[in-house]
C-alpha cells in the first residue's frame, strides 16, 4: 500500500512546478484586491485534485487491471488512493497556513479580507476539498477512471448543489447565515468528514465489486 502511495505522491512531484507557479499567481492576485481569504479556502481542494492526474495515469496505463495480481488486499488499494488524496490536501492546508500567517504579520489583517479568521479558512477549505472528493473518488472507481469530465462535473454539481439548497433553506427559514457563519462552516465541516467517510466505505463496495 505504501509503495501506491508513494507512486502517487511521485506524480505530485513531477507537477510542482505548475502547481507552485499557479499558487503564486493566485496569491499574489487575491492579497492584492484585499480577498487573500479564498487562497486559504482553495489550495486544499487545489492540491486535492492532483489525484485526478493520478486516476488519468492509472487509466492510461492499465494499473487497475495490474491492481488485480497484485498481493495486497483490495480495501488496501482504495486505502492508498485516500491517503494519498489527504496527503495532497495536506499539503495545500500547510501551504494556506503559512499563508495566512505571513499575510496577517506582513499585510495586515485586512488582506486576508473583513470577519475573516485564518481557522475558518482552514475549516472550509477542508470541507470543500473533502465534499468534492467524497462524490468525485466513487464515480471514478465506478468508471475506472474513464469519462473524467463527467465524473468532475457530476462531483461538483452534487456537492457544491447541496451547500447551495441548504443555504437557500436556512434563508426560507429565516435564518441569515452572515450572523451564524462560524457555526454553518463548522457543521459543514463535520458533514464533510462524515460525508467522506462514507465515501470511503462506498468506494471499497464499488471497487471489490468491479474487481470481482
Amino acid at each position: 500500500m505504501l509503495g501506491l502511495i508513494k507512486k502517487d505522491l511521485y506524480y505530485l512531484g513531477t507537477s510542482w512546478k505548475v502547481l507552485f507557479l499557479s499558487v503564486l499567481i493566485i496569491g499574489w492576485f487575491s492579497t492584492s484586491k484585499g480577498f487573500g481569504a479564498i487562497l486559504i479556502i482553495v489550495l486544499p481542494t487545489f492540491f486535492g485534485l492532483s489525484i485526478l492526474g493520478c486516476i488519468q495515469q492509472d487509466a492510461q496505463k492499465k494499473w487497475y487491471d495490474y491492481y488485480k495480481i497484485l498481493p495486497i488486499l483490495p480495501n488496501k488499494i482504495v486505502a492508498s488512493r485516500y491517503i494519498s488524496f489527504l496527503s495532497f490536501i495536506g499539503i495545500g492546508l500547510l501551504i494556506s497556513i503559512v499563508y495566512g500567517y505571513g499575510v496577517q504579520i506582513f499585510l495586515g489583517v485586512e488582506s486576508l479580507g473583513k470577519n475573516f479568521t485564518i481557522l475558518q479558512g482552514i475549516e472550509m477549505g477542508i470541507a470543500v476539498a473533502l465534499g468534492f472528493a467524497s462524490f468525485f473518488i466513487p464515480v471514478t472507481y465506478y468508471n475506472k477512471g474513464e469519462k473524467m469530465e463527467v465524473s468532475m462535473i457530476v462531483s461538483g454539481f452534487i456537492s457544491f448543489g447541496l451547500v447551495y439548497i441548504s443555504t437557500k433553506i436556512l434563508q426560507l427559514l429565516g435564518i441569515h447565515l452572515m450572523d451564524y457563519s462560524h457555526l454553518f462552516i463548522q457543521i459543514l465541516f463535520v458533514v464533510a468528514v462524515i460525508t467522506f467517510t462514507i465515501s470511503w466505505m462506498i468506494s471499497n463496495f464499488i471497487y471489490n465489486k468491479k474487481r470481482y
